[in-house]
């Protein structure tokens, strides 16, 4: 599910490839998986990086 949507991310903005960014947005729009649990834990601001985004995704 993700992976689609970072693929659909990527293809949206014309590229051929879905990149790290297009994933990360991928899960910053499912804040409650566990990638951004860990990112949390790790003591990532979540906040912030969800707000940049916020307008990509």
């Amino acid at each position: 599910m993700r992976l689609g949507a970072a693929v659909h991310r990527a293809a949206s903005r014309g590229a051929s490839r879905a990149d790290g960014l297009d994933l990360l947005a991928a899960f910053v729009r499912d804040r409650e998986c566990r990638a951004m649990e860990v990112l949390r834990c790790a003591g990532v601001a979540v906040a912030p990086l969800v707000t940049a985004l916020e307008g990509e995704v």
